[in-house]
């Protein structure tokens, strides 16, 4: 069998979520590896079956696209694939990777694997400086000292946001981020939820309005919120004076949203296209039940 009819009959019983049909692809000894993540092995055609009976009962929509797919005689294929869907608490997830399969018999016999998950980086720049200060994982292991006017800072209207850490030195574990809210009138933002991330909030200076759920607390410096995600939640200023907070989000990627918002604003002279801002909040996993973020009083 040519290997290419091997993969994309592989596609197809993803996309039909049959995992009899899945492990019949693959050779009775399959086994991968993941250069790039040392450790991380499949080995079995059992292993396989069971791998997607997982990803078909938590990503219930899930869907594979074959982007690409090259044969190199009988016996090796290199794909170019994407796969993504919603999971059960609404989280969307997309991967992309490159695999290239050994093939024997008409089955997957052997994989270098090479995935990830899709989410917002940074601009180019950032990545460059990335690449040329060292590989992600050595930075992330790294020890850090900074001071806060050394951050990335954007406006949102009267807003100011300074990223502290990224994602990338923290293994992808969390991001630390300095929000600083305008006094009233500015707007806080709509009571929304965050689908993918859970959010720490510490108070670091002035008054803050905090709705969790059907909850409200005037917090004042040293005091935080723990808000899970999923959870209705909004915040805003409600002293006369500026007020700031840290904020730490888990897993990382959300602040790629003030990030972009940012550009938005700028774009727009200020006053965005709801519709915009609303397909923004959806791309960042960020439900406000159909309203959309305003960082400026309405005129």
């Amino acid at each position: 069998m040519d290997p290419k009819t091997t993969v994309k009959r592989w596609v197809e019983a993803i996309n039909q979520h049959d995992p009899d049909a899945v492990a019949s692809c693959f050779d009775p000894d399959y086994h991968d590896e993941a250069p790039a993540r040392r450790g991380e092995s499949v080995v079995g055609r059992q292993k396989v079956r069971q791998n997607f009976v997982t990803l078909f009962k938590d990503i219930p929509d899930i869907r594979a696209e074959l982007i690409g797919c090259i044969a190199e005689g009988d016996e090796k294929v290199w794909i170019e694939w994407r796969m993504g869907g919603t999971r059960k608490d609404g989280t969307k997830m997309e991967f992309a990777g490159v695999n290239i399969f050994g093939v024997k018999d008409g089955r997957l016999a052997r994989g270098r694997i090479y995935s990830e998950l899709v989410r917002e980086a940074g601009d180019i720049d950032a990545q460059i400086g990335r690449m040329a200060g060292g590989s992600s994982e050595e930075q992330s292991e790294a020890s850090i000292i900074a001071n806060t006017s050394e951050a990335k800072t954007v406006s949102l209207g009267p807003n100011r946001v300074a990223f502290l850490l990224r994602g990338e030195q923290t293994k992808g574990h969390y991001s630390l981020s300095e929000f600083t809210l305008a006094p009233p009138p500015a707007p806080g933002a709509p009571m929304h939820v965050h689908k993918a991330e859970d959010e720490l909030t510490y108070v670091l200076e002035g008054e803050v309005e905090f709705m969790l759920e059907e909850r409200s607390e005037r917090a004042s410096v040293g005091s935080f919120f723990l808000v899970p995600k999923g959870t209705p939640h909004t915040l805003s200023n409600a002293g006369a004076g500026a007020a700031r907070i840290l904020v730490v989000l888990t897993p990382p990627g959300f602040e790629g949203y003030w990030e972009e918002a940012s550009q938005l604003l700028e774009r727009s002279g200020g006053d965005p296209d709801p519709a915009q801002m609303r397909a923004l909040q959806e791309k960042h996993n960020m439900d406000a039940g159909g309203q959309a973020r305003r960082f400026s009083p309405e005129a």
